[in-house]
């Protein structure tokens, strides 16, 4: 069986009701949540795994072929541009935070918890880089708007199924989207500050 062992927030709206006395009432609704990798974790699910979500209703709409492609193609091609973005300037991806999944009720969207669950996990962050893969042009230019940097584009099943994986044809099977997004500037910018501070210090100098 699979083990994440990641770090779950979950954001909750309380509606209080006055009633009569001592008889008020608090009600409590989950609006939204998401889930963190922290790093050195990633998730490697078993056939077993696989099997108990009960996958069928996925295999009847994608086909094998959609599903091999989203359990087999799509970890190796996305961890292979995570080496290239990261290798790019110095780090590894594995030495991140990841934000795999976040969601909001719809009838929850623009309250603003997509930004508190982000600035959440910098904080918990505590200055390490932080990447994620945006499934839709949308919610790319949320994360943008967030600080995320977007650094690469992958498409899977071109020419076979449209942006939701479901099979397609002609023009409309441009293939499901996936955006690497990272934000690590401010990472790298304490990084370089240290180093110059340390080698001025080991040269004598004054800061």
């Amino acid at each position: 069986m699979t083990q994440i062992r990641g770090l779950v927030v979950v954001v909750v709206e309380r509606d209080r009701r006055d009633g009569p006395g001592p008889e008020d009432s608090e009600k409590e609704k989950v609006v939204g949540g998401a889930l963190w990798l922290p790093p050195g974790k990633k998730i490697d699910p078993s056939l077993l795994t696989l099997l108990r979500i009960s996958p069928w209703k996925v295999i009847w709409r994608w086909g094998l072929v959609g599903v091999k492609r989203a359990l087999i193609d799509y970890g190796p091609s996305v961890e292979k541009s995570l080496d290239e973005v990261f290798g790019a300037r110095g780090l590894k991806w594995l030495d991140s935070w990841h934000l795999l999944m976040i969601a909001i009720d719809p009838e929850h969207e623009g309250k603003g918890y997509c930004s508190l669950i982000v600035r959440d996990g910098w904080k918990r962050a505590s200055g390490k880089p932080v990447y994620l893969e945006a499934s839709t042009p949308h919610s790319r230019d949320i994360y943008a708007h967030l600080g995320f940097e977007f650094n690469k584009e992958n498409r899977f099943g071109v020419g076979s199924v449209n942006e939701m994986g479901v099979k397609a044809k002609g023009t409309a099977a441009v293939g499901v989207p996936v955006f690497i997004m990272t934000k690590v500037r401010a990472f790298l910018i304490c990084r370089d500050l240290c180093s110059r501070l340390t080698q001025e210090l080991v040269s004598g100098k004054q800061p």
